[in-house]
């Protein structure tokens, strides 16, 4: 075998080693990506049962968010209308992953049914149009799409 040849086999195998390297990365981020998602979802999980807690923790709050929004003092505005941020802006983070491809649909339409429900609320449905210019345009146009 002269040196020509030598160097063609080398290249030839060199070709090789690349493709195993491409081969090898694309499914090291496939990995990468499933194990994100999965991290996702249970920090997704971690915070509805918080938010869960908080509910019950603090009860006398949650039952003031049927009220309307005259009959409250300060003192009861702020706290209601800090837990109603709270959930809106856990929702437009949920948005924010789906558009981003890191939750699947089925994830987000989960989340409209909860959201909906919540503008049943006076409290809610008074922050959501008072406060909706401060979240992302495309989540609200999906929160008013879906809950018209």
């Amino acid at each position: 075998m002269d040196s020509s040849q030598f160097r063609e086999w080398l290249e030839v195998v060199g070709i090789f080693g690349v493709l195993a390297s491409l081969i090898f990365v694309g499914l090291q981020m496939s990995q990468d990506r499933t194990i994100a998602q999965a991290t996702l979802y249970q920090m997704r999980a971690d915070a509805v049962r918080e938010m869960m807690a908080i509910r019950i923790e603090h009860s006398d709050i949650m039952l003031l968010v049927e009220q309307p929004v005259e009959s409250l003092g300060p003192e009861e505005f702020l706290p209601v209308n800090s837990a109603i941020m709270g959930h809106m802006s856990h929702f437009e983070n949920t948005h924010n992953l789906y558009q981003l491809g890191l939750l699947n649909r089925e994830q987000w339409d989960s989340d409209i049914p909860i959201i909906c429900d919540m503008f049943e609320a006076p409290l809610v449905r008074g922050h959501w149009e008072r406060s909706r210019s401060t979240y992302r345009s495309s989540f609200v146009e999906a929160v008013e799409l879906a809950c018209k």
